[in-house]
């Protein structure tokens, strides 16, 4: 039987005190992890979060703490043979590839952004 498409989504994950280092997509959560630079990033696939607040202090906008449980995933991509991954949890099967790492500037600081396409299939 073929593999259907249940969710495909380009997913921008931006670091440090931007803010964003946790998406969703489908029945996955990703939150981009240490390490990470501009030549390679570390993603946690369904973290068990335990604890998230917005606006902690006037310069850092979210606070996430997290922790590995047995549906947890730890990948590493880059841009070269580790360019695409599939993750499978629980019978659901995540394709990620990375797509882009640069930096942006939000608020006069300049910050790493990373483009992720996902897509969740399922069989």
């Amino acid at each position: 039987m073929a593999e259907v498409v249940k969710n495909i989504e380009l997913i921008n994950a931006y670091s440090f005190l931007g803010g964003k280092f946790i998406d969703c997509i489908g029945d996955f959560t990703i939150k981009l992890q240490a390490p990470y630079s501009k030549e390679k990033v570390t993603l946690l696939i369904n973290p068990n979060i335990t604890e998230y607040k917005e606006k902690v202090e006037p310069n850092i906008r979210n606070l996430i703490i997290s922790e590995g449980i047995p549906e947890t995933r730890t990948i590493e991509l880059d841009f070269h043979e580790n360019n695409i991954k599939s993750v499978n949890v629980d019978g659901k099967n995540l394709e990620i590839k990375l797509l882009n790492i640069s930096n942006k500037k939000l608020q006069g600081q300049d910050f790493m952004y990373i483009d992720l396409f996902c897509k969740q299939l399922n069989k």
